[in-house]
């Protein structure tokens, strides 16, 4: 059947339901860019003022810290100081925080005993480690070498054998080391 148009002046009508609408989704993707690129200049503002408040550096590793004293803290990991000491036994510590649970083992009952040896300790965890000495277990090892280790730290400073890593360093002996260098020069 031949379709008839409408002359001309009249228009003509296409039903709701037949007219395809691309403008409410050009507008939603529209929107959404924008609401990702106002979220990107958001984080990145929030990074940036993240580092500038990171004012305080370590000069040996780098490391940036917002508040001084959580820097003079650190500082101890490269010089080794410790100058929290414990009045019972003299053994020293980096952290007063160290200190404190070391006392501990002066001031708290031992509540955990080896069932083997008898030996007393002030916390669980303590005692787990020292079972290892009679059971033998060594539940950490190295991935390149396979060597065991009763204890995680000790793995970790091992491990440093295989990466020439020397987290820590003497500023004393760097001056001595320089000092030697341009002797022979």
């Amino acid at each position: 059947m031949p379709r008839l148009s409408p002359g001309p002046g009249l228009k003509q009508e296409i039903p709701e339901t037949l007219q395809i609408k691309e403008e409410p989704e050009e507008e939603s993707i529209k929107q959404e860019e924008e609401e990702q690129k106002v979220k990107q200049e958001e984080e990145e503002e929030r990074v940036k003022k993240e580092e500038e408040s990171r004012k305080h550096h370590c000069s040996v590793c780098k490391k940036t810290f917002t508040v001084e004293g959580s820097l003079s803290v650190h500082m101890r990991t490269h010089t080794r100081e410790k100058p929290f000491s414990c009045s019972s036994c003299k053994k020293t510590f980096s952290r007063s925080f160290y200190l404190s649970l070391h006392m501990r083992a002066h001031t708290v009952e031992k509540r955990f005993s080896c069932s083997i040896c008898k030996k007393e300790f002030t916390h669980p965890f303590s005692l787990k480690n020292h079972k290892r000495t009679h059971t033998g277990e060594k539940p950490y090892s190295c991935s390149i070498c396979k060597k065991t280790f009763t204890q995680k730290s000790n793995l970790v400073v091992h491990q440093r054998t295989h990466t020439s890593e020397k987290p820590y360093s003497c500023s004393v002996l760097d001056i001595l080391m320089f000092i030697e260098v341009i002797a022979v020069i």
